[in-house]
Parts: structure tokens; C-alpha cells; sequence
């Protein structure tokens, strides 16, 4: 056989390895996506229970004049965010949210490492704050997160997460596209930095900035809704 004859077998067994290989991930992704949807499909009427008939403007859920607001700092493939978003926040909604007494806001950033899904994931997510969905996007996938050293959080299931939160796709598409999300994801991550160094700690998330008449308190990490309650009253004059 000769030196071309070789060369060309071997580019030929390439190419077909490489074929194969995309068909494999374009498989895989798919399969992945489609796991997804079903979840998401599945979680949708307990997060609609637990947020339906709450006021939400854009990132904020709850009462414009509730005399406390919370921040909270979020990664979407944060676990902790994940055990928050099933253990924490629910609780929080019910007594203080839906009663008027706080707010809360979600603010996306980048604290797990590349491949940049957090990023991806951030941005998608801003996209859906002004039809006023955000708060249901972040939920499917918070309560349906896979691993963090794993790459599921895809463009697929950042699909599945907004169609099943109900936001009109082509407006989330041409939002997701532009230019905004990315300068709000950036300022985010400024304010985040901010409020993390203020406080003396570093930046992880969650974190949860409560804001009240009588000041803020920044609380951080694995903690319980009496945490919460004690800084709500910490900065409301010692009520909630």
C-alpha cells in the first residue's frame, strides 16, 4: 500500500471517528434536553403553586412597598442555591412574601467554574425578567439541577426551563441575543463583589442581602429560614 493510499485511509478513519462522535454528544445532548423538559413539565404546578398570584416585576417577586427587600445572589448550578431553592425560599415565600412583609430579588452570577454555563444560564435567565417570568424559570432549574462538575446546563434546557415557564420564546430568543443581559449580568457580578467584600466575606453564593428601614445584613451560605428572620428583624426595628 502506498504512502498516499495510508495517509488517505487514516484522514477517511478520522473523519468517520469524528462523525460518530458528534452523532454520540448530538444524542446525548438530546436525550439530555428531553429529560429535562419532562422534569421541568413535572415541577411546573408546584412552582405555580408556591409563586401564583405574588406580584413580580421582572427580577423582584413580591410587594413594591414591603417594607423589607432581600437580594439574593444565585448560581444556577450552585447546589447550595439548589437546596435553598427547595428548603429555604418556599418558606420565606409563604410568611413573608405573599403576606407583604418582604420582597426578594434574584441576581444571577458566575461563581462555579467553566464551561460557562452559569454565564449562559445568567443571561437566559435576565432575559425572562421582562415578561415577568423569571422567577418560574429559576426554579425549574434550581429544583432540577444536575451535577456541578457536570455540563447539563445546555442551551436545550435553558429552552425547556423558558418555554415551560411560559414566556413568548421569540421575545426571550431576541432578549437573550442582545446586548442588555449581558451589560445587567456584569453589573450584578460589580454589586456582588460589593456587597460580599462590605460584609468581610467572599464571593459564594448563596448570598442573601436583607434590606430594611433600619439598615442591611448580609447572610451567606447553608442557612435556615430563623437566620432569615432574625436579620429581617434586625433591619426592620426588631419586627417582621
Amino acid at each position: 500500500m502506498s504512502k498516499k493510499v495510508i495517509i488517505a485511509v487514516v484522514i477517511a478513519a478520522i473523519v468517520v471517528a469524528a462523525a460518530v462522535i458528534g452523532i454520540q454528544q448530538a444524542t446525548k445532548s438530546s436525550s439530555n434536553d428531553s429529560t429535562y423538559a419532562k422534569k421541568f413539565t413535572a415541577d411546573y404546578p408546584n412552582v405555580a403553586q408556591m409563586l401564583n398570584g405574588i406580584p413580580q416585576n421582572g427580577q423582584v417577586l413580591g410587594s413594591a412597598t414591603a417594607p423589607i427587600s432581600i437580594t439574593e445572589y444565585m448560581d444556577y448550578k450552585c447546589p447550595v442555591c439548589g437546596a435553598a431553592s427547595q428548603n429555604l425560599v418556599p418558606p420565606l415565600i409563604r410568611d413573608y412574601v405573599r403576606t407583604g412583609k418582604a420582597s426578594i430579588e434574584l441576581r444571577p452570577v458566575q461563581v462555579i467554574p467553566p464551561p460557562p454555563q452559569s454565564d449562559n444560564a445568567g443571561t437566559a435567565g435576565l432575559a425572562t425578567a421582562p415578561q415577568n417570568r423569571m422567577w418560574y424559570f429559576t426554579e425549574l432549574i434550581l429544583r432540577n439541577q444536575g451535577s456541578e462538575l457536570d455540563p447539563w446546563l445546555t442551551q436545550g434546557v435553558l429552552n425547556d426551563a423558558a418555554t415551560t415557564s411560559g414566556v413568548n420564546i421569540a421575545a426571550w430568543n431576541q432578549a437573550n441575543a442582545g446586548q442588555g443581559v449581558v451589560t445587567q449580568f456584569l453589573d450584578i457580578a460589580n454589586s456582588f463583589a460589593a456587597d460580599t467584600s462590605a460584609a468581610g466575606y467572599r464571593e459564594a453564593t448563596p448570598t442573601f442581602v436583607i434590606h430594611g428601614p433600619k439598615g442591611s445584613v448580609v447572610v451567606q451560605g447553608d442557612v435556615s429560614e430563623a437566620t432569615i428572620t432574625q436579620a429581617m428583624q434586625h433591619v426592620n426595628g426588631g419586627k417582621v
